[in-house]
């Protein structure tokens, strides 16, 4: 078999690099940018594995944490995860543990 109507098709896709456990191609070929997630928060207060949504400040005002995120992962260990995010912007961070908050803060990427 192998064909479709007579019609091959092959997909190549790019290899995909992870940088700080997060893939190379979320940057969107630089629209957005890395953040080390220590940058804005202590992670020594925290103990893996959690939840991290980022999610628009504008739209956190006006839907809370029904909000969609603009980056979500888990975090599963200690190594280091990058946020990765429009420059200039502002954000609500939620870290979701047993079910609960533990974090809610505003931050900027200015």
């Amino acid at each position: 078999m192998g064909l479709l109507n007579g019609i091959h098709l092959y997909l190549f896709l790019p290899k995909t690099l992870y940088i700080n456990n997060r893939p190379d191609w979320l940057c969107f070929n630089g629209e957005k940018t890395r953040y080390p997630l220590n940058k804005f928060i202590d992670l020594s207060t925290i103990s893996p594995p959690y939840l991290v949504k980022i999610i628009d400040e504008k739209e956190y005002v006006q839907v809370g944490e029904y909000a969609t995120p603009i980056d979500i992962f888990q975090v599963l260990n200690n190594n280091n995860y990058d946020l990765i995010l429009r420059p200039n912007s502002a954000f609500r961070m939620l870290i979701l543990k047993n079910k609960k908050y533990i974090i809610n803060i505003t931050f900027s990427t200015k």
